[in-house]
């Protein structure tokens, strides 16, 4: 079967994704798919694209199906285990250039590193800094080393939940994360990411609880505004939700440990990034 037979076969409604599936595993853009498009598929690639369309069809997002997904220009392994990978968290990396500029010898640690692609881009663009990536997950810090080795980037991965005592000893340039910030019992979540993203990468936990705050998407991002509080950090960047920065910001703004704090809008529009810039750096 060619590749247009394969397609055309598709419904329309769903052919977006056949395409992206079939690039993924043709190592093919999508431009290429389609000028090759008279492209023979043996017997043997047909039979592993039925079992991976299936799962498609299941809602399986299409990155874990494929193991990766791009982000800042590299493609990074991914599985069930980390979150996916998304083009908004981009700027995230960019605001920690912005802040950190003209620092060649900075120290940045990257609070639930996941799949670790924050803090290898971190690496990997600006060379001479010194990263550390932590994550309360063995199974994510297995992926997040496994890209770091597949990309080349020398990063430190340690198994720590959130901003602990050990990372409170030492001084950073940066502490920079996007913490769970959700509540599957309030915000909208798309099926899919319910069904299949790592639930503990999402919601905080109970046992994070913080008891001046009701709002439980944000116990994630209120521990590691505190830690850094009470540390030697000169900033913290955070991507959270729209709802969860605002309170943040409101508790955090007449802190007297605070030099200056504000939230940056994401590519839509939404106050989602809020950073910090603390006094005692």
């Amino acid at each position: 079967m060619k590749i247009n037979a394969l397609l055309a076969g598709i419904q329309k409604r769903k052919r977006e994704d056949a395409i992206w599936l079939l690039c993924s595993l043709l190592e093919l853009t999508r431009s290429g798919l389609l000028f090759n498009g008279d492209r023979e598929l043996d017997s043997k690639f047909l039979r592993k694209w039925e079992r991976l369309w299936a799962k498609r069809v299941a809602g399986e997002p299409l990155q874990y199906i494929a193991g990766g997904a791009p982000f800042y220009g590299r493609e990074f392994l991914v599985s069930p285990k980390v979150l996916i990978p998304r083009p908004e968290t981009e700027s995230l990396v960019e605001l920690a250039t912005s802040l950190l500029a003209g620092q060649p010898e900075a120290s940045v640690v990257d609070i639930g590193t996941g799949s670790g692609a924050i803090a290898i881009t971190l690496k990997l663009e600006h060379p001479s800094w010194r990263v550390v990536a932590t994550d309360i997950s063995a199974p994510a810090l297995s992926v997040a080393k496994k890209n770091a080795v597949k990309l080349g980037a020398q990063v430190d991965f340690q198994k720590r939940n959130l901003f602990d005592s050990t990372l409170a000893k030492q001084a950073f340039d940066l502490v920079i994360s996007n913490p769970p910030y959700l509540e599957f019992k309030r915000d909208h979540i798309a099926a899919d990411v319910q069904k299949w993203e790592p639930r503990m990468a999402l919601e905080p936990t109970a046992s994070l609880r913080v008891g001046a705050i009701k709002d439980r998407a944000a116990w994630a991002g209120e521990r590691i505004l505190a830690g850094c509080a009470g540390a030697r950090v000169a900033h913290t960047a955070l991507e959270l939700s729209p709802r969860v920065a605002a309170l943040l910001e409101r508790r955090w703004r007449r802190d007297p440990r605070v030099q200056r704090l504000w939230r940056v809008p994401d590519l839509a529009g939404r106050k989602r990034f809020l950073l910090v810039t603390w006094k005692h750096a």
